[in-house]
Formats: C-alpha cells, sequence, structure tokens
C-alpha cells in the first residue's frame, strides 16, 4: 500500500489498482500481461512526476512498495526492461536521494545506468550539460532531465558561443541560466507552470540564447563576435539533406529549410559583432497540412543552428544603414500576422518576402512554376537540356502560351487531388478559391531553396557545407 492524499491521483486508476481510503492498493496477477504492466508502471510514474513537478516529497512507505514493484517486473533481471521502468527507476533513486535513504544508492545508479534506454545519461555526460561534466544532478533531478531532452535544451545551453552549463547551487539543486542570471530549478518551474507558452515554442524548443531561457517576446541574439566586420552583413542559409536527396527533394537541390542571420557591424557601436539568426514556420505544427495555409510564426533564432543539419551559408555586405533597419524590423516582426503553406509562404518564401519588404535581395525570386518544379523532378537531366535546345528556336510567344496552359494543368492534375479546393478547419485556409488561381503566380507557384543555392553560388563562391550543432 502507498499512503497518498486521493488529490494526487489521476482521475482515473488502472483496473490492477484499487484505492482504500487514502490507501494505493496494487496487486498485478501472478502473469501480468505487457499491457497490465504498462498501465500500472505509468501510474506509479505519473505519481513520482508530479510529487516532484510540485516538489512534494514521497514517502518511504511509497518508496519500499515502488522498490518492490520495480524488482517483480525484473529491474534487477538482465532482460530488456521497458522504458517507463527504466523512467520509473530514474525517478525512485532520486526520492531515495531526497529521503537520504543512502544504503541502496550505488546499486540503484548502477542499474539506471545501465538502463539508460534513451541515451539520457550517457548524453548528459558527454555533452557535459552538468557543469565540470559530472552526474549529480541527473541522478538527483529526474524532472528537470526530461525537460531536458524532451525540449532539446541540451543543444542549445551547449551551443558553441553560448557554452552554458547547468549547476549545482549551494543547496544541492540545479540552476539554469535565466536572463543572465542562474535560477534555481524549482523557480524555473513555476515560470514554466504560470506560462510554458512564453518559453517553449509549439515546437517544444526552448525560448533560449546568450542571456539563457528568456521569453519569447525578446530578440535573442546568437552570438557575438570578438573581431566585427566593418559593415553589416546579411547571410542566407541553407540547411541541406543529411543523406543523398531522393527525386522529391531535388526540386530544392537538397535544401530543407531557409533562414537567414544578421551580423552588425562596426557602424552599429555597442551592438557591433552581434548575430541575430531568424526563420518561419508555422505557428502550431499541429494544424499544418500539405496544402492550406494556416498562421506562420517568426522564430529567431532558427531552431536548425541547433540541430545537426550541414549548412549552406552565402554571404553578402549591406549599404549603411540596411544593417539598422533591418534589425529594427526584426524587433517587431514578431507581433506581425504571417501566413504560412506548404507551397509559396513556407520557410523560403516568407524569408525572401521578408527581405524584399527591407528593400534587400530584389534580384532573389524563389517562386516558381508547379510545372519546372515537376520538370525537373522528374525528368533526366540530359533530357532535360534536349528540351531547353529545342524550345530555343520557339518563338516567345509561343513558349508563353505553352508555359501557361502546362501550369494550368500541371497545378489541376497534382494539386486538385491533393485537397487545394478544401479547408481542413477554420485554422487553415484553401489554396485554390477559383480556376483562374491555378496559374496565380501567388498561389500555383511553388517556393523552394533551389534559387537561393544558385543564389549563393553567384553572390558567394566561398560558400561551403559545414556541419553545425550537436548530434541529437
Amino acid at each position: 500500500m502507498i499512503n497518498l492524499a486521493s488529490s494526487v491521483l489521476p482521475p482515473i486508476l488502472p483496473p490492477h489498482l484499487s484505492l482504500e481510503g487514502k490507501a494505493l492498493v496494487s496487486a498485478p496477477s501472478d502473469s501480468p500481461d505487457e499491457k497490465e504492466k504498462k498501465e500500472v508502471t505509468t501510474y506509479f510514474l505519473r505519481f513520482f512526476q508530479e510529487n516532484f513537478r510540485k516538489e512534494r516529497p514521497v514517502s518511504l512507505q511509497a518508496l519500499k512498495l515502488t522498490d518492490q514493484y520495480l524488482i517483480r517486473m525484473g529491474v534487477e533481471g538482465k532482460e530488456p526492461i521497458s522504458k517507463e521502468l527504466a523512467s520509473l527507476e530514474r525517478y525512485s533513486l532520486a526520492a531515495h536521494l531526497r529521503l537520504q535513504d543512502l544504503k541502496s544508492v550505488a546499486a540503484l545508479k548502477k542499474r539506471c545506468s545501465e538502463h539508460d534506454l534513451q541515451h539520457f545519461h550517457s548524453r548528459w555526460v558527454c555533452y557535459q550539460v552538468e557543469q565540470g561534466g559530472t552526474d549529480n544532478l541527473f541522478f538527483q533531478e529526474p524532472d528537470l532531465v526530461d525537460f531536458v531532452f524532451e525540449t532539446h535544451l541540451h543543444r542549445y545551453i551547449r551551443y558553441p558561443s553560448y557554452d552554458h552549463h547547468i549547476i549545482q547551487s549551494e543547496d544541492g539543486r540545479a540552476s539554469l541560466l535565466h536572463d543572465g542570471e542562474y535560477k534555481s530549478w524549482p523557480h524555473i518551474k513555476l515560470l514554466l507552470e504560470k506560462n510554458r507558452r512564453e518559453f517553449i515554442d509549439l515546437k517544444g524548443s526552448p525560448s533560449y540564447g546568450l542571456e539563457g531561457l528568456t521569453a519569447k517576446s525578446k530578440l535573442r541574439c546568437l552570438n557575438k563576435l570578438q573581431n566585427p566586420p566593418e559593415k553589416s552583413q546579411l547571410q542566407i542559409v541553407v540547411a541541406m539533406q543529411t543523406s543523398d536527396y531522393n527525386c522529391l527533394q531535388r526540386p530544392c537541390l537538397g535544401g530543407d529549410h531557409s533562414f537567414a542571420r544578421l551580423i552588425l557591424g562596426k557602424e552599429m557601436k555597442d551592438l557591433a559583432g552581434e548575430v541575430y539568426s531568424f526563420g518561419f514556420l508555422p505557428k502550431d505544427p499541429t494544424h499544418f497540412t500539405l496544402l492550406n495555409s494556416i498562421e506562420g510564426g517568426f522564430y529567431a533564432p532558427d531552431f536548425v543552428e541547433f540541430s545537426k543539419h550541414p549548412l549552406r551559408v552565402g554571404t553578402c555586405d549591406l549599404l549603411p544603414g540596411q544593417g539598422e533597419k533591418l534589425f529594427e524590423a526584426l524587433k517587431t516582426q514578431e507581433q506581425s500576422p504571417l501566413v504560412f503553406n506548404a507551397l509559396h509562404d513556407n520557410c523560403h518564401g516568407n524569408l525572401i518576402s521578408f527581405l524584399h519588404a527591407q528593400g534587400l535581395l530584389r534580384d532573389l525570386d524563389v517562386l516558381e512554376p508547379l510545372s519546372a518544379v515537376v520538370y525537373r523532378t522528374f525528368l533526366p537531366e540530359c533530357v532535360q537540356l534536349a528540351l531547353n535546345f529545342l524550345f530555343s528556336y520557339v518563338p516567345e510567344c509561343l513558349q508563353k502560351i505553352y508555359r501557361l496552359t502546362l501550369d494550368f494543368f500541371t497545378s489541376l492534375i497534382i494539386l486538385s487531388p491533393l485537397g487545394a479546393w478544401m479547408k481542413e478547419d477554420r485554422a487553415t485556409q484553401a489554396v485554390f478559391e477559383n480556376f483562374s488561381d491555378l496559374i496565380d503566380p501567388k498561389k500555383a507557384y511553388v517556393s523552394t531553396a533551389a534559387k537561393i543555392i544558385e543564389w549563393q553560388a553567384l553572390h558567394d563562391p566561398q560558400t561551403t557545407l559545414f556541419a553545425c550543432g550537436e548530434e541529437s
């Protein structure tokens, strides 16, 4: 039995558990099936997670029953265990540490390390998430460990230009950098409890910068260069596929996502050398569909900065005043309405449209007719060259009629069956509303990374591929 306040319990108990007064009775059968094991394990795990989240102690009586249950489920054996059991074992160990029940700690630590099914412990130590590369806080703060890896915070705090750590404060608890100061993990939990969306976006990424965890409304600096350039610079970055791209990725020449960086030059005085990364994605990915338009989101820094994608970077100098103008636009972009879809208003299209609005890169147009994308995707390069040669002898007026006809039928045949005329729900908007939309450049054209990669090659011959960020 576990003595609990009834308010701690989930509203519905698994059939293998019962509540007698304020006592929880666990009585799995002699040969429990996998479903029964998972239900009971999940129940115990939620109990521990709730208590740790609210900083409530777990009684020694509860711990004893949990340990008996873990042993019964085979954690001491050599057979593989479930990730739920491994997590429960980790929480049980932390509860032992808080009660200073030190007799079983060494054995439990060894067992937890062996059962590191999600590679939390190995990554925690490998990336030196904790100051000094130790693992004391890993075993003491299991809810912090879950938070770090669920939000990929380990990628952010160990980003090369941040070089941050989670530290152990004088009271033995974990502290994280927040708004330039180290705050205790219980304090951070209160902030998350009050308004999680302020600190964690809908993609599950933390709002993190040089000053640590901060509210999303603040524009966060990615880096500060020791030797800033004379003039402010704009970098256009394309995250490339991490392996050989297939035919469906050929239209983008292997480009997966586009974003930009603003590097402030010496004319910006105190801000000189600061680097700001920014990009565009769906504000709520749960509503994202292939063709419908939804509300877009502005992300700074762009999340790909902290991923393991190879990045292709093109750099151009800005004219006097352009860097300051772009910097001011970045400050207000968070509040600006934005549309996002997979065709034209995607990460590539929104980025270039935003830069055009600031008077930048007017020579770069990422929109292409869908027919041209299909042509480049499915026809071998030798066939494309032959057709291009033949078309060079066709009068321009006939070429235009041919392209419009091809655009119309390509959009009709490919996009219509995919639901371009339908809305998913109130949060989305249909791509096509009438037949003229089938040849409308604003609706039937596709924004791809191909034109950006071509621009990089023309404007910055030194563009190279390089890896950035850590492994997942």
